[in-house]
């Protein structure tokens, strides 16, 4: 399903179908995942569809831009050492119009139910989108539409051996790419004392026919600095 389309197009798979035809001059867009379903006009003489996975921090509504990912078991890692592994993560979707070079969301669903956590204290800490992953040596094979690979390059620069449970990362420094069987990420987690880190996003893909998500977070309008990386000052457990 990822990819351009030039409409009209329709998606259909089990509980969910997608839509975008054209019904007396205007466009009528439909999608529909089990009882979850969004219907809207569109008015275009020419515009391409780009389907694509992007940050998954959007719904079910907009209310924080960071990612938290528990392990199933910890990572045990000694002064100076560093690690590469993978994880996996939650995927959501977006409709894209697109017209030259602008873009317009449609839509964004997913196949996923989502939960949240807090990260740090319950007063103070941040409310973050919450994953619970297996650790893997090797990429994964995932359901593409429900799941995403992170390929972690974590760092102890400390003199403290530490233990990883669990990374937290924002949504502003994501980079996704997709091709027909893998939507990954690459990320560093520098561990910089035993109870705190710094995680940020490679703008690389993970394999050479990758081709890169549009960026849904960069494209809005915000006022305050964006915050790449993410410092982990409540703990890596």
């Amino acid at each position: 399903m990822y990819g351009s389309y030039t409409p009209p197009l329709s998606f259909k798979g089990k509980n969910f179908y997608i839509s975008l035809k054209k019904q007396d001059n205007i466009w009528k867009y439909y999608r529909k995942i089990e009882k979850d379903e969004t219907e809207k006009t569109v008015v275009f003489s020419k515009s391409e569809i780009i389907i694509n996975p992007v940050e998954p921090v959007n719904l079910p509504k907009e209310i924080c831009s960071y990612l938290f990912i528990e392990f199933s078991k910890d990572i045990i890692l000694a002064p100076k050492e560093r690690i590469k592994f993978y994880i996996t993560f939650p995927i959501e979707i977006a409709v894209i119009l697109s017209s030259g070079k602008n873009f317009k969301l449609l839509d964004i669903f997913t196949f996923v139910q989502p939960k949240y956590t807090v990260y740090g204290d319950v007063t103070t800490g941040v409310i973050c989108k919450y994953w619970k992953s297996d650790i893997y040596t090797k990429i994964p094979k995932t359901n593409i539409l429900k799941e995403g690979v992170i390929e972690v390059n974590a760092f102890n620069n400390s003199s403290e051996w530490v233990d990883i449970k669990q990374l937290v990362f924002t949504a502003y420094g994501m980079k996704i790419y997709y091709n027909k069987s893998l939507v990954s990420m690459r990320a560093i987690v520098k561990i910089l004392g035993e109870e705190i880190a710094e995680t940020s996003f490679i703008d690389s893909p993970l394999k050479a026919d990758m081709k890169k998500s549009i960026e849904i977070f960069r494209t809005k309008k915000i006022v305050i600095p964006l915050h790449e990386k993410f410092i982990m000052e409540e703990g890596l457990c």
